[in-house]
């Protein structure tokens, strides 16, 4: 069985992410934002990804399972939750090959953790994520969020 951890930085500094990170033993980050740009100092990609491996952690951006800027704007509007997790559901359904290399690099790294923003996992996409990764493969993906 595939352990998929996920995390949100809201929140946090990169030194209390960092130390999350490794009390669970996280090796592979998965940056599932679209667009992995950040205002909060240390969680963009260069800077993020070089404080990874400074901590012997790798990164990998996987862009495409973010949830595209149409659907974040929408969401902004309306407040609509459920709506914007249908619309990502959509948008994630047609990410085929990516969720097969997203599968594929949990089962080969042990501690393997999605990252987005958002705190709550129930108010991101990366919920959507795992919620569709153990739905199609539904005795191989543990998930647990920090």
């Amino acid at each position: 069985m595939t352990s998929l951890f996920t995390i949100g930085y809201e929140g946090i500094g990169v030194e209390d992410f960092i130390e999350t990170l490794k009390q669970h033993g996280i090796t592979l980050v998965i940056d599932v934002r679209e667009k992995p740009l950040s205002r909060k100092k240390g969680f963009s990609k260069n800077s993020l990804s070089s404080i990874l491996n400074i901590n012997n952690i790798k990164y990998i951006h996987m862009g495409t399972l973010g949830s595209p800027s149409s659907i974040r704007d929408e969401l902004h509007e309306t407040n609509n939750y459920p709506l914007f997790f249908r619309k990502y559901l959509s948008h994630l359904i047609g990410q085929s090959g990516t969720i097969k290399a997203l599968i594929s690099k949990a089962n080969s790294q042990k501690g393997t953790c999605l990252l987005c923003f958002e705190k709550d996992p129930l108010k991101c996409h990366r919920n959507v994520i795992t919620d569709y990764l153990q739905a199609m493969y539904p005795d191989e993906v543990k998930v647990e969020h920090l």
